[in-house]
């Protein structure tokens, strides 16, 4: 928990946060500014594992509206070591999925540290499962753009073996944003599988 003289403060910032990414995962332009007031508000609590979530929200926000590789990669880079600092591997495996989706739009599969990566995200347990299916799914959009199919095949399996997919994540009433999110494992998979049945599921 955040020291008690930074308590109200995190409490005003993170419903910023959350504001951020509903506006990313629709697409809207305000996600942007939103997401980068929302990483000032944080600085000033000194509150690190804040600071680190509202890094990942610019990130999405910047990937989600095409920014460019240097703001799409910027935040999540930071966002990944303070996680890491700070012990939080949860945030930090989801930091560095969407940073290797970031990295992948422009250089392909190019990011270093995936065995550690992958390392960590497999101790976390059940708590970090939507980071664990991200990773591998991001990293098979990796591999696709190395015109790897097969290793891409392999990842997406993987990704849906930990989190397989809500059926309802399509419809407006869909439990959570990470079923609304991972729901393209299932077209991913179908773009890269040589089975039937797969690329109708």
């Amino acid at each position: 928990p955040p020291p008690e003289a930074a308590a109200l403060q995190v409490a005003i910032v993170e419903p910023l946060i959350e504001r951020a990414i509903v506006l990313s995962v629709a697409g809207w332009s305000d996600a942007v500014p939103i997401a980068k007031a929302s990483v000032e508000l944080a600085e000033k609590t000194r509150y690190t594992p804040l600071i680190a979530r509202a890094l990942v929200a610019q990130g999405r926000a910047e990937l989600a509206l095409n920014s460019g590789e240097v703001p799409e990669r910027k935040p999540l880079e930071r966002a990944l070591d303070l996680a890491l600092r700070t012990g939080d591997d949860v945030l930090a495996v989801e930091a560095y999925a969407r940073l290797i989706y970031a990295v992948q739009r422009y250089r392909g599969d190019a990011l270093d540290n995936w065995a550690v990566m992958e390392a960590i995200a497999s101790r976390i347990g059940p708590i970090g499962r939507f980071g664990r299916a991200l990773l591998y799914n991001n990293k098979a959009l990796a591999r696709l753009a190395a015109n790897d199919r097969t290793g891409a095949r392999v990842l997406l399996q993987q990704a849906l073996s930990v989190y397989p997919p809500d059926p309802r994540a399509s419809s407006p009433q869909s439990p959570t944003d990470h079923d609304l999110e991972l729901i393209s494992m299932l077209h991913n998979l179908a773009l890269v599988s040589d089975d039937a049945d797969e690329r109708e599921a």
